[in-house]
């Protein structure tokens, strides 16, 4: 926790400033102290799009980022002494930080969210991962669901600034890049309030009023429902965006030559980097306006200036931008094919429920889950959206009565994008656009009530204020309730296999999870979830209720198995063992790792068992019939064992009436955010110990108990539909024990309103080592009759 929430930012910080040194030493004029790691961070994401863009230069990005921080402060030690960092400036960055930060230090994992909401965040690491090693070539990857992310994702031109920046400063704390990846949005959003409070500086004289302005804009209940989500493109962009605007207004303050307008410049390839062309409609007003004034400002000295050294001045300014920007003008036409076609599909929801309300821009929307009404409170939440449309309305006349060109510019030039962007999109993309409009917009909500202390008012103004801010802190403090943390426990553990068979692969992963792409791109990873759609070859059949389920080894056909050298299956009571020809490589506490071996060779595979239990008695006849096969090519017969295994399933036992049943699962409740109690027993035929098993994804504590005695009460792990979690040992007498399992709700910690939460089978089995497989010729099939068995095979 302490390196990605302490060390990182500082460092991140850190190189940020020094580069944002190098910029205002290159544009010949001090910038103004509040932008200065805004602009260094904006070099940062230039220069690694640049070097990634090549592999050959690739694995140079860092020590180019170093080199240039390290430039910018020794060019600049006087003026380092000379920084003394704005009180309340710093107020406002630090409690945006400390507020995006709660959500992952009050769980006690320094992960990220997102998990299993939005799982693009597997996208953003695989690149990540990918580009700073070999830029965007993909000769050596082998066909693995990292090489349907890559060519999915790079292909299309995806915007990778943001992501690679971050990749850029990873090294420097020698972190996997996914465990620095929400702090690092954090420190971006930081940046963003800092830079709002920059624009606004000469409009709110009162310090800490402007502090609380901006630090309620920058976590409009949007904006933190999205930072909920992980969604880096988009919320880099409510800071580009911001910076944009905020430099436009102080190079126009200087002295205009070509060397002042380098960190404009660095900022705005910056942008296009961050989003791609699709950054035009939101960068495009506050650009056009600097060029205009630039140039009715410079008309009279481009007079006096000899022809010659105008063009050559002007050839080499064009030649600059031209090279920073290659890597959008080259990939600018793919980009636009696609971009229109996402952006224009009208029937894409995304991973929302229903198209968004635009009410929502304003802040306030305190549901729990942006993508669902407002059903508690939504008197209140009406009359505080009456009140803070009316603030919103009187916040803009004073901004115009005040001629307050930086929140006015800010303003008209995201309210006409989002303006043309809303008239043409789909729900979700539509949903992107208000989120970056709805910093803008609860800023200028925020402005009515400095309106109203502005006029005399000032008990009025600060109540109103406070009334407006609560209302946001409200939305967000209900959205910190339903925030999926991803488990950074089991996700380590995938990773360490990973790097033990690193090159071993492929490796088949068993749950769908877009994540294990990431943590298991050593070992060319083929998961569900990025094969082709239905009808997959050697994979069964499935709806939609259970397309992302776990896989069972008895599910995928024998010639689909055998194309894997690794299987990589989480440990289950419930799962079957893998063909013969399989061995156990190695056991953590999630997962299990087979190897394939040479011998024995399978040629036919009968499974057995169904529904909750793996294991079944097969027929004497069907076992005859196998038998004659082998005999008939001079084979013998292997057969899996399983030890029995005792159940309870909360489908089958007393609950809460309103906890409903899982849609495909039959085993399953949801807990739909309620306190509960499941209760039952289950009987184990001999004394002994018995390892404890649940099969689930949640957040919440639950507390389990068997005959009255806690045995655990875990949490915080989500994970695929079927997933099955050990929960700890506990020794057994022979007979009937009761159990139940408790889901208390309520409390203070993130993500104990998530409501995708599932509760399964609890499960005992007896401690043994791997399942033993046992050989017998066909000629002795007969002892397999009458005997509880995973699977037969006709093996040589």
């Amino acid at each position: 926790m302490i390196v990605a929430w302490v060390l990182f930012p500082l460092v991140l910080l850190a190189v940020c400033l020094g580069c944002g040194l190098a910029v205002e030493r290159a544009g010949g004029w001090r910038l103004p102290g509040t932008l200065l790691m805004s602009v260094g961070l904006a070099l940062v994401v230039v220069v690694a799009t640049l070097m990634t863009y090549r592999s050959a230069t690739a694995p140079f990005t860092t020590p180019l980022v170093l080199v240039l921080a390290l430039a910018g402060y020794a060019s600049s030690m006087n003026r380092v002494r000379g920084l003394r960092p704005e009180p309340w400036a710093l107020i406002a960055g630090i409690g945006v930080f400390a507020v995006m930060a709660a959500p992952i230090v009050m769980s006690g994992n320094a992960t990220f969210l997102g998990y299993f909401v939005l799982n693009d965040t597997a996208v953003h690491l695989t690149l990540i991962d990918h580009l700073l090693s070999h830029g965007r070539d993909m000769a050596g990857v082998p066909p693995s669901g990292v090489l349907a992310v890559l060519q999915g994702y790079i292909s299309t031109s995806y915007p990778i600034g943001s992501q690679v920046a971050l990749g850029a400063i990873r090294p420097l704390v020698a972190q996997d890049v996914a465990w620095i990846f929400q702090p690092y949005i954090a420190a971006i959003l930081s940046l963003g309030a800092v830079a709002l409070y920059e624009l606004i500086g000469n409009v709110v004289r009162s310090r800490p009023l402007r502090a609380l302005c901006v630090f309620t804009a920058s976590q409009a209940g949007l904006v933190y429902a999205y930072y909920l989500e992980a969604s880096i493109k988009e919320l880099a962009s409510t800071w580009v965006v911001t910076l944009t605007v905020v430099m436009v207004l102080a190079t126009l303050r200087g002295r205009l030559r070509p060397r002042t307008v380098v960190p404009l410049g660095i900022v705005t390839v910056a942008a296009f980097d961050v989003l791609n062309l699709a950054i035009a409609p939101w960068v495009g007003i506050p650009l056009a306006v600097f060029v205009v004034v630039a140039a009715w400002r410079a008309r009279l000295a481009l007079r006096r200036l000899p022809a010659r050294r105008l063009a050559l001045s002007s050839a080499a300014t064009l030649g600059v931008l031209a090279a920073v920007a290659s890597p959008i003008i080259t990939s600018a036409h793919t980009f636009l094919n696609v971009a229109n076609s996402v952006l224009t599909q009208q029937g894409d929801l995304g991973n929302l429920v229903a198209p968004l309300v635009r009410w929502q821009m304003l802040g306030i929307w305190p549901s729990g889950d942006f993508r669902f009404p407002v059903v508690a409170h939504y008197r209140i939440t009406y009359a505080l959206l009456g009140i803070a449309l009316g603030s919103a309305v009187f916040g803009t006349l004073w901004l115009l009565r005040r001629r307050a060109a930086g929140p006015l510019l800010l303003l008209a030039g995201n309210g006409i994008a989002a303006l043309y962007l809303l008239s043409r999109a789909s729900p979700y993309a539509g949903a992107k656009v208000m989120m970056i409009f709805s910093m803008t917009v609860v800023l200028v909500v925020m402005l009515g009530a400095v309106a109203l202390h502005d006029t005399g008012r000032r008990v009025e103004g600060w109540a109103l204020a406070a009334l407006l801010a609560g209302g946001v802190l409200w939305t967000n403090a209900l959205a910190y309730h339903g925030a999926s943390v991803a488990p950074r426990q089991r996700l380590e553990e995938l990773a360490s296999i990973g790097s033990r068979f690193s090159g071993k692969g492929p490796a088949f992963y068993n749950l769908p999870d877009e994540l294990a792409v990431h943590f298991l791109r050593a070992v060319a990873p083929a998961d569900p979830a990025y094969e082709p759609p239905s009808p997959r070859p050697g994979l069964a059949p499935r709806n939609y209720t259970n397309v992302r389920a776990t896989w069972d080894p008895d599910e995928l056909s024998e010639a689909y198995v055998q194309r894997f050298r690794l299987l990589i299956l989480n440990r289950s009571p419930r799962a079957s063992r893998p063909p013969a020809d399989y061995q156990l490589a190695y056991r953590g506490r999630y997962y299990d790792v087979w190897r394939r071996t040479a011998t024995p060779q399978v040629l036919e595979h009968m499974p057995l068992g169904s529904g909750l239990e793996p294991v079944s008695v097969p027929r004497c006849s069907t076992v005859k019939a196998l038998a004659a096969r082998a005999r008939r090519d001079r084979a013998q017969l292997a057969y899996a064992t399983r030890a029995p295994m005792a159940s309870l399933v909360p489908t089958q036992v007393a609950r809460p009436n309103n906890w409903g049943e899982v849609d495909g699962d039959p085993y399953s409740l949801i807990p739909r955010q309620e306190p509960g109690v499941i209760v039952g027993a289950a009987q184990v035929k001999a004394s002994g110990r018995y390892n404890v098993w649940l099969q689930g994804s949640f957040s919440e504590r639950l507390h389990i108990q068997i005959d009255g005695r806690e045995i655990a009460s875990p949490s915080y792990q989500l994970g695929s539909p079927g997933q099955v979690l050990p929960i700890g040992a506990v020794y057994l007498r022979a007979g009937v024990h009761s159990i139940s399992i408790a889901a208390p709700g309520g409390g203070l910690a993130p993500g104990v309103a998530l409501v995708n939460q599932t509760i399964g089978p609890l499960m005992l089995v007896p401690s043994s080592e791997a399942e033993p497989v046992g050989v017998v010729d066909p000629a002795r099939a007969r002892s397999l009759c009458g005997r509880s068995l995973d699977w037969i095979e006709i093996v040589r």
